[in-house]
């Protein structure tokens, strides 16, 4: 049997080390973890896209809709700036610097590769 290197495993522990963390992590109670049907899941992203809008900008009404398997729109009326928003979704964008590859709070909470903005008046 082929084992793996050192290096290797060590990557792997550390990575499931904070997979755990997340999981357990007080600021995130109010996100939905992943289970064994979605790991990795667009869907479970934009659940926590939601609730992430909700728990940071409680007064405002945001809409998050699906836009095929890797996309999310969100539209609002007045409330936060687009920098705001985007700055707080962040940890959801897969990003070309990931490597494509998800990282432990894509593993977590899920991932999308675009998030489009939509602030109207």
């Amino acid at each position: 049997m082929n084992s793996l290197p050192s290096s290797t495993l060590s990557l792997i522990q550390d990575f499931n080390t904070e997979v755990r963390r997340l999981r357990n992590a007080e600021q995130y109670r109010h996100l939905h973890c992943s289970g064994s049907s979605d790991l990795y899941s667009s869907k479970l992203a934009a659940k926590n896209i939601r609730a992430t809008l909700k728990h940071t900008f409680p007064a405002v009404k945001f809409s998050v809709r699906m836009d095929g398997f890797i996309a999310v729109n969100v539209s609002w009326d007045n409330g936060p700036g687009l920098d705001d928003v985007e700055g707080c979704l962040e940890p959801f964008r897969m990003r070309a610097e990931h490597g494509n590859k998800p990282n432990p709070w894509h593993s977590v909470f899920g991932w999308v590769k675009t998030i489009a903005l939509c602030r109207g008046e």
